[in-house]
């Protein structure tokens, strides 16, 4: 099987294009792979990106209707824990496998070497589900920090790129409650801005933790 065109340029780090996801959670996506840019470089958050990719990742707004989006690059679903069916009919429609969000940075980067190094031994690649996730956190990870249920939930959707107006409907509280749950958990967890509590959500695998709280 002879690799897409993108897969034989230049040698490099792997260019990964995200699709389908909010700007947060690509600019979480970039803070992640930061330390590992010599391996892996995520493009800019623009349909032009795709192009000069080598894996193009489609996030959580189009899994169930993925469609390839070019012939020059691999392309992955990307999300939490993406359901079977999705990965399945996903792969019926031309898609490599799929990729984690709550996999840790040297675990999301050895899978895109891997997928895309299996095109370059006998044009069979290596599905990145694959490679295990990490610990799901525990409730002494989330006790040091001292976070609530409720920031725990916030933290989750806002990992999920969910704006401040969707959280509030998803935990059924008001925008100001919502507001209020984020400074106090950005203070708990020492980050200023939405990237980097994506960033340290998704590093401390917070996805994993109960999705539905009723306490307030």
């Amino acid at each position: 099987m002879t690799p897409p065109p993108s897969l034989s340029r230049d040698p490099g780090p792997i260019r990964v294009a995200l699709l389908h996801d909010s700007r947060v959670v690509h600019a979480g996506l970039r803070h992640l792979t930061g330390p590992y840019s010599d391996r892996v470089l995520v493009l800019p958050h623009t349909g032009a990106s795709v192009q000069d990719a080598h894996v193009v990742l489609h996030g959580d707004h189009r899994p169930a209707q993925f469609a390839r989006t070019t012939p020059a690059s691999l392309e992955l679903v990307y999300g939490f824990r993406p359901r079977p069916e999705v990965v399945r009919a996903a792969v019926q429609r031309g898609a490599t496998g799929y990729a984690c969000k709550n996999w840790t940075a040297r675990q999301l980067v050895s899978a895109l070497e891997q997928v895309v190094g299996g095109w370059h031994v006998g044009g069979r690649v290596a599905a990145p589900s694959s490679t295990s996730p990490g610990p799901a956190a525990t409730p002494d990870d989330v006790a040091e920090a001292g976070l609530s249920p409720r920031e725990v939930e916030l933290l989750r959707l806002v990992a999920q790129g969910l704006s401040n107006q969707d959280i509030a409907a998803e935990m059924t509280v008001s925008v100001n409650s919502v507001k209020s749950y984020i400074r106090s958990a950005y203070r708990k967890i020492g980050v200023t801005r939405r990237t980097q509590a994506v960033l340290w959500t998704l590093g401390h695998d917070l996805d994993r933790a109960p999705k539905r709280v009723t306490s307030r």
